[in-house]
């Protein structure tokens, strides 16, 4: 690798995104191509701290229905992986291991976020002359400061719910916050008991199958040994 650049939340302007009236992707800063998952890396496989949260029950479902519903929608081919021992400062690390972990205490300490980021998915990626594309997303949830359910309880967050706005973000897709994108599950606010975000809109799904076309195309990108890693973070609001 020729370096190694941590791109944090306040600094993510720095990307070049490209915008199509429904959805935005971030790209490599030299080159220009979004960012993506490799056909040869499929399937990605994903997994969740095996401690969870202690607010409710099924969250191990939930999450992997999540990511479940993009992979339905385009040629992206994700594996659960099953629980793991892991904790909050494993979230963010480019070890190739995409984790889903829940922190419930020292959230600022640990991501830098303020109380009201719900949830926050990094991502890191490689490029060279060739290619561009990703080698780790982690999602850390944020178990200090709300409480969980997975039913679409009122007054918590909805596991699954977050976990899809989350996942696209794996993807990566981004945030979108125009008065036109409130029922779109990239949209970047969202109030408690809501599960609308557990279903795409046909913008979130036009998003996906942009990055990921589907039928899956047939050539194979061949990988260098010489390229850029390089890190961002999304994060996820509540209101």
């Amino acid at each position: 690798m020729k370096n190694k650049i941590l791109i944090l939340i306040f600094l993510l302007s720095v990307f070049c995104v490209l915008s199509a009236p429904a959805y935005e992707y971030p790209t490599d800063p030299t080159y220009g191509r979004p960012l993506r998952w490799r056909k040869s890396a499929m399937p990605v496989t994903f997994k969740i701290d095996d401690t969870g949260t202690p607010d409710c029950t099924d969250e191990f479902t939930a999450i992997q229905n999540a990511y479940q519903t993009w992979e339905n929608s385009c040629s992206m081919n994700w594996t659960y992986g099953g629980t793991g021992s892991y904790v909050p400062a494993d979230w963010s690390l480019n070890n190739g291991i995409n984790i889903n972990v829940w922190c419930e205490s020292s959230w600022t300490t640990v991501t830098g976020a303020g109380a009201g980021i719900i949830a926050i998915c990094s991502y890191w990626y490689s490029y060279n002359s060739s290619e561009t594309w990703l080698t780790d997303t982690d999602i850390i949830y944020n178990g200090e400061n709300y409480t969980w359910s997975s039913s679409g309880e009122a007054g918590k967050v909805d596991v699954e719910n977050l976990a899809a706005h989350e996942t696209g973000h794996a993807l990566v897709l981004l945030d979108l916050y125009s008065g036109g994108d409130a029922e779109k599950t990239m949209y970047g606010n969202s109030n408690l008991g809501e599960t609308k975000k557990r279903s795409l809109d046909t913008d979130d799904i036009n998003g996906a199958r942009f990055l990921y076309p589907t039928p899956t195309p047939t050539a194979t990108p061949t990988a260098t040994p010489t390229a850029t890693a390089v890190s961002g973070l999304q994060d996820w609001r509540g209101q």
